[in-house]
């Protein structure tokens, strides 16, 4: 049997084939998703992929057999890497308490370690979580357990972080430490903090820097340079990127007027909102609409053997 785990345990982050960036690596994620075999055993036959995986293993424990290569058994802590092209089994070795997090992708990148780490000779390696790994984990949960959960800024960066966490560890593990030192900390612990301090505040029009600054106790120069090592932009820039996609998704997603939209972001009136959102985005609110409602009629609503939602593939 090709997979053993029901539709109601298994939960899809939608906006699949989303695109990740930053100056350390570039990398399409494919497909992401939380699993739970409660009530019946995994056992995924021998197969293989064309991208790399990741798995973290939430409970339980996962044996994988990659055949010639031996067995390899990742317990709960531990996140196992999948090389493409490597044949392997994957066998519950818990049935019915085994919960993990996948994350398939195919990165790219000119730094040396992100090279010798996802290389043509990359090997599967088991390691425990490290970092910030189990928090950023448990963030990505909580999101994919929302009902108006959409692949946004947010939910990129806790993707985005989770594999630099990886590569990190396994940088460390393989003794590419020479190399390591080129690698910024993606994980510093206030990027969850200005995460959801921007998350929680998205429909305030007044919240500043100097606001987040304040609450995390540093100065806004140094919220600014945080910022721009996570975000690739000043931390005004970035509750700007925010507020415009949960702009977009209310657009895209919600039967919500403009004059609707416009007060639930705290706009005086619906012009002002207009005004906004043209400057920012590049197109009107309401062109903005019509166009994914276009694009929406057109999907057929399949990618990599998964049933992609109604929302819009995140860029």
């Amino acid at each position: 049997m090709d997979h053993l785990f029901v539709d109601d345990q298994r939960t899809m982050l939608p906006g699949l084939m989303m695109s990740l960036k930053s100056d350390i690596m570039d990398c399409k994620v494919a497909w992401c998703r939380f699993a739970s075999s409660k009530k019946e055993r995994l056992l995924r036959s021998s197969h293989k992929h064309i991208i790399f995986e990741m798995h973290f293993v939430l409970t339980g424990k996962i044996i994988y057999d990659f055949s010639k290569l031996g067995r390899v058994t990742a317990r709960q802590g531990h996140f196992m890497l999948i090389p493409q092209g490597v044949t392997h089994t994957t066998i519950d070795g818990e049935p019915g308490s085994t919960e993990y997090l996948v994350i398939a992708f195919l990165p790219s990148s000119a730094h040396p370690v992100i090279n010798a780490i996802f290389s043509a000779e990359s090997a599967p390696l088991a390691l425990p979580f490290s970092g910030s790994m189990e928090s950023l984990i448990k963030a990505l949960k909580r999101k994919a357990q929302n009902e108006n959960f959409t692949t946004g800024l947010s939910t990129k960066l806790i993707i985005h972080s989770i594999l630099l966490e990886t590569v990190d560890c396994i940088a460390e593990h393989l003794h590419l430490n020479h190399l390591r030192e080129q690698i910024p900390n993606p994980s510093d612990p206030r990027a969850s903090q200005i995460v959801r301090i921007v998350n929680e505040n998205l429909y305030h029009q007044k919240l500043r820097g100097e606001e987040i600054a304040v609450r995390l106790g540093i100065t806004a120069r140094q919220l600014n340079r945080i910022s721009n090592q996570l975000f690739g932009c000043s931390i005004n820039q970035y509750i700007i990127r925010c507020r415009i996609q949960g702009m977009q998704t209310l657009l895209r997603e919600s039967s919500y007027t403009i004059a609707d939209i416009s007060d639930i972001f705290g706009f005086s009136d619906a012009y002002a909102f207009i005004k906004h959102f043209t400057h920012f985005a590049g197109i009107t609110p309401g062109s903005y609409r019509k166009s994914q409602n276009a694009v929406a009629a057109g999907e057929d609503g399949t990618y990599g053997g998964g049933t992609r939602s109604s929302a819009s593939t995140a860029k």
